[in-house]
C-alpha cells in the first residue's frame, strides 16, 4: 500500500525515486542530498556496513550504518512490520516517512532511504553525534555543579 502510493506520489518528482530489487543503483550511483531512495525486498547489509545500537525505543532501535560506497555515517531506524489488519499503527509508520520525505531544514533529521522488507521497515537519517556530544556536556556540567555528594540545598 505505501509503496504503490509512494510511487504515484513519486511521478511528479524528480528529487525522489523508487527502487525494486530490478532496479537497483550501481556503486556507481552517488545519493545526491536530500534525494531519497526507496528500496522494496533488498538487504540493508547490500548497501550500509551496520554498527551499534544507538538506542532503542517501544517500536524501534536505532543503528549506526556507515553507507558502503560514500563511506558516511547514518542512522538506520528499524521497525517491525505491523501485519496488514493493524491499520492505526501502518497508518502511524506511513505518516512518519511521509513527513520525514518533506521535511527539508538545518534543525529536523533528513530521510535518505527508507528499506521496506518481508518483516521490517528501517528508515536511513540523518545522524547527529553532535546532539549526543552536547547533551554529554550538559550532563557532566550539571553533575560538577552539584558536587561529587549530590544537589547543594542551601
Amino acid at each position: 500500500e505505501f509503496i504503490s502510493h509512494h510511487q504515484a506520489w513519486c511521478a511528479s518528482c524528480s528529487e525522489t525515486s523508487v527502487v525494486s530489487a530490478a532496479q537497483s543503483p550501481t556503486s556507481d550511483v552517488t545519493m545526491a542530498e536530500p534525494h531519497f531512495v526507496e528500496y522494496k525486498n533488498e538487504p540493508i547489509e547490500k548497501y550500509y556496513d551496520v554498527h551499534e545500537a544507538l538506542g532503542k525505543g517501544a517500536f524501534s532501535t536505532v543503528y549506526r550504518v556507515v553507507d558502503k560506497s560514500s563511506g558516511k555515517e547514518y542512522a538506520l531506524k528499524v521497525m517491525d512490520k505491523p501485519p496488514k489488519s493493524d491499520v492505526g499503527k501502518n497508518k502511524i509508520i506511513n505518516i512518519e516517512i511521509e513527513i520525514l520525505k518533506r521535511l527539508n531544514h538545518p534543525n529536523c533529521v533528513k530521510l535518505y532511504a527508507v528499506f521496506n522488507n518481508k518483516d521490517k521497515i528501517s528508515l536511513v537519517i540523518q545522524l547527529y553525534v553532535l546532539l549526543s556530544i552536547v547533551m554529554a556536556i550538559i550532563v557532566i556540567f550539571i553533575q560538577r555543579a552539584n558536587g561529587p555528594s549530590g544537589p547543594r540545598v542551601n
